[in-house]
């Protein structure tokens, strides 16, 4: 199966994780579980930044991000781009993580840890 939300027309019988969740707190655990994967290289700023320097700072990620040259280069070095802005980062974070009900938040550390043998 594959974690994105629709199937990849590469690969139409494969279904996704989707399909196969069958309620609200399963879906809760997925989304947060897979934010690492949905938000690979996320950039930040430090806590308390002025609100007018966050707007300039993600202006000129994302213009670099659709700078043809940047692309050129990226393209060169086989590094995949898929930018997200920063309020579509934000909004990520904040419905997946930030109001995740604590119970499914608390799950997530099983993930980390190694198969018991």
């Amino acid at each position: 199966m594959v974690t994105s939300k629709e199937r990849i027309k590469e690969l139409p019988d494969m279904p996704t994780i989707w399909e196969y969740v069958k309620d609200d707190e399963t879906r809760k655990f997925i989304e947060a579980a897979m934010v690492p994967y949905e938000t690979p290289r996320p950039w930040s700023a430090p806590p308390r930044v002025p609100q007018e320097r966050v707007q300039i700072l993600r202006k000129a990620f994302m213009d670099t991000l659709s700078d043809p040259k940047f692309m050129e280069d990226a393209k060169r070095s086989a590094v995949p781009i898929h930018p997200k802005s920063g309020e579509e980062l934000s909004s990520i974070l904040k419905q997946k993580l930030t109001e995740a009900p604590p119970e499914i938040l608390k799950k997530i550390p099983m993930l980390l840890k190694p198969p018991k043998k």
